[in-house]
């Protein structure tokens, strides 16, 4: 018995009338070995420059600039379990290009028998095992293991169906059992299986159908922020023409753009300036693209405690876990970034196509 269905297509963006709630990069150029050139600045005085610009607008797609080309999903058939893998292979050695150990470990989720059980969908295996050695690694377990009160798996299923062209993805809670399954739009069987990586540790956030809008800004920021990392790493994923690719860049430069100075936040960007400068949306910080909608507070869980963990700044106190609220949005603001380095988010600028010169006043 399905009890509730929730869609996490347009959450990030609400595009209302009254309120819109969600290459060349301009670098000097670098020295000789003689250091007698131009050397680019330091990442940090980099980032104090933004909001940075798009230089290519199809990169976000044309919800947010009126030019911009709306890319289709993905063409072609799901990858098979061999093809999957071999991306799966070649991502990690770029993540952990002197570490075979974790390269194993990774690849043991994919062929995880519980995960071929509860995963069957190659693409989906390889983005959680991406998860591997992440702030993020934590869900990986929690897919896999996590029961509910009365033993049950807590992930039924996680896979690809038909849904309807304008929804990416549904969680749907499983009748009285406590159980919930991940649904993702078959329409992009034939996308990048890493890139999928940032959805799956955004959505075990979500443990119940009370959604507050504090509690989709964190599980938002934190799929951006691991999206962020991946793309200073992998830029083929942010640059393919695809919906998804479109979708990924929408959030993750809302969350780059937004921060005082060269650092990450939440709630205010430099200047006050517009996220997405030149565009038609009015937002000006990563929580006001976030749809106003649902309670006030929802409950938190074991797992954000995980994450949180892995992402806050060292001699920070430390954000709870206990509710999601606008305080722990407030908390995430003042701590939010030590996971990434300044040189990594001017690596994902760079991904992103976006002019990091400073702007003309």
């Amino acid at each position: 018995m399905i009890r509730s269905v929730r869609p996490f297509t347009a959450s990030f963006i609400a595009l209302a009338a009254s309120a819109i709630a969600l290459t060349a990069l301009g670098l000097a150029a670098c020295g000789g070995d003689d250091g007698t050139g131009p050397r680019d600045p330091p990442a940090a005085e980099i980032l104090a420059r933004r909001p940075f610009t798009p230089t290519d607008h199809n990169v976000i797609g044309a919800i947010v600039y009126a030019d911009a080309v709306d890319y289709p999903p993905a063409t072609g058939a799901e990858p098979t379990d061999g093809d999957a893998l071999a991306q799966l292979q070649a991502y990690l050695a770029i993540e952990f290009p002197a570490n075979a150990t974790s390269r194993a470990a990774a690849v043991s989720v994919f062929n995880d028998p519980v995960a071929r059980q509860r995963i069957p969908s190659p693409t989906l295996r390889a983005a959680l095992a991406a998860l591997h050695g992440t702030f993020a690694e934590p869900a990986i377990d929690y897919y896999l293991h996590a029961t509910t009160g009365g033993g049950l798996p807590l992930v039924a299923s996680v896979g690809f169906g038909p849904l309807p062209h304008d929804v990416f993805g549904r969680r749907t809670s499983l009748g009285a059992s406590g159980q919930f399954s991940l649904t993702i739009n078959a329409e992009h069987l034939g996308d990048n299986p890493l890139a999928f990586a940032g959805l799956l540790a955004h959505e075990v956030l979500h443990d119940d159908d009370q959604l507050s809008r504090a509690e989709e800004a964190t599980a938002t920021a934190m799929e951006a922020l691991f999206y962020l990392r991946q793309f200073a790493q992998h830029p083929d994923i942010a640059r393919r023409p695809t919906w998804l690719s479109q979708r990924l860049g929408l959030v993750a430069v809302a969350l780059l753009n937004t921060g005082v100075g060269s650092r990450l936040g939440l709630l205010a960007s430099n200047g006050n300036s517009r996220l997405y400068p030149g565009s038609k949306l009015p937002n000006t910080n990563f929580y006001s693209m976030i749809s106003d909608v649902g309670p006030a507070s929802s409950p938190g869980n074991a797992l954000l405690g995980q994450y949180l963990a892995g992402i806050q700044e060292p001699g920070k106190p430390l954000c709870s876990p206990t509710t999601f609220t606008l305080s722990l949005v407030e908390c995430l603001d003042r701590s939010l970034g030590a996971v990434i380095s300044p040189e990594e988010l001017v690596a994902a600028a760079r991904t992103l196509e976006l002019s990091t010169e400073p702007r003309l006043p």
